[in-house]
C-alpha cells in the first residue's frame, strides 16, 4: 500500500464512528495509528478513550480496555455490554482484540470460539447498523534456543510455540467462520517479514507461525516498526469495511 492510499484510508476511518475494545497489544496499535497520523499530517482520526468522548454524535475512534487478560470469554461479554449499553449513538464499525496471553496449551479453543460467535450473532441482531470487524489473535516470538536451554536447566518450561499452535487453531476457526466479512488478520501481519515471507517453525511436525522478532522488543508486544506495520493493515481493513458497509447509520 502506498502512502497516498494509506492517508486516504486514514481520512475515511476518521469520518466514521469506531469502537475498539482491547488490552495490551491494542495500545501498541493505537500508538501505530498516531505514528501514521503524524506521517500523513492528518488529525482527522480522533482517538479518544470511550469514557472521555465529549461529542457523542461523532465521528471518532473510541477505545477502551475490555475484561481481564487470560479470561477471553469475559472479554466477549465486556465488549458486547459496551456496545449494547453505550450512551453514544450507534457505532459504524466495532472490533475487539484478544491478547496472546488469552491462549495457552490449556485453553479450550472451541469454548472460546463458541462464546465469540454467540456474542457476534447477538450484536448483529441488536445493532444492525454496526459492522463488526473481526481480529485474529496476536502471536508471540519463538523463544531463542539459548533461552530455552537455560530454562530447561532451571527446570522451567517454555510453551511459547505450543501457545502459538493454540492461537492458530482459534484464528483458523475465526477466518473460516467469518470468511467474506471484514477481518483484520493481526496474526498474519505479525508473522510476515517485510519481504512477504512468513515466519514459521516446526512444532511436532506442524508448521507454526510466530511473531517476527524485528517487530518486538520483548517477544510479545509490538515495537515501533511492528506497530506501524500492524496499524497500517488495521486502517486498510477498517477503511474497506467503511466503504462497503451495507447498513449505514440512519
Amino acid at each position: 500500500m502506498n502512502d497516498k492510499q494509506l492517508c486516504e484510508d486514514l481520512k475515511i476511518v476518521g469520518s466514521k464512528r469506531v469502537y475498539f475494545g482491547h488490552q495490551s497489544v491494542g495500545n501498541n496499535l493505537l500508538d501505530g495509528l498516531k505514528d501514521i497520523q503524524s506521517a500523513c499530517s492528518d488529525s482527522s482520526l480522533k482517538v479518544r478513550n470511550l469514557a472521555k468522548i465529549e461529542d457523542r454524535k461523532g465521528p471518532f475512534f473510541a477505545e477502551s480496555m475490555i475484561g481481564q487478560n487470560t479470561q477471553p470469554i469475559g472479554k466477549c461479554e465486556a465488549f458486547a455490554a459496551i456496545l449494547k449499553n453505550s450512551t453514544v449513538e450507534p457505532f459504524d464499525l466495532a472490533l475487539m482484540k484478544f491478547c496472546y496471553v488469552d491462549f495457552n496449551p490449556g485453553t479450550n479453543v472451541n469454548q472460546v470460539f463458541e462464546a465469540y460467535c454467540t456474542m457476534v450473532d447477538s450484536l448483529k441482531r441488536a445493532l444492525p447498523h454496526t459492522t463488526i470487524v473481526h481480529v485474529t489473535t496476536p502471536l508471540t516470538a519463538e523463544t531463542a534456543a539459548w533461552k530455552r536451554f537455560v530454562k530447561k536447566i532451571l527446570g522451567r518450561s517454555d510453551d511459547s510455540q505450543e501457545s502459538n499452535v493454540v492461537r492458530a487453531q482459534f484464528n483458523i476457526l475465526l477466518t473460516d467462520r467469518f470468511k467474506g466479512e471484514p477481518i483484520f488478520d493481526l496474526a498474519k501481519v505479525e508473522s510476515t517479514f517485510p519481504n512477504g515471507t512468513r515466519n514459521t517453525s516446526d512444532v511436532g511436525g506442524k508448521e507454526v507461525y510466530s511473531l517476527v522478532k524485528e517487530f518486538t522488543d520483548d517477544g510479545g508486544h509490538l515495537n515501533r516498526q511492528g506497530r506501524v506495520v500492524a496499524a497500517r493493515e488495521m486502517l486498510r481493513v477498517l477503511a474497506a469495511a467503511a466503504r462497503t458497509a451495507r447498513n449505514p447509520r440512519p
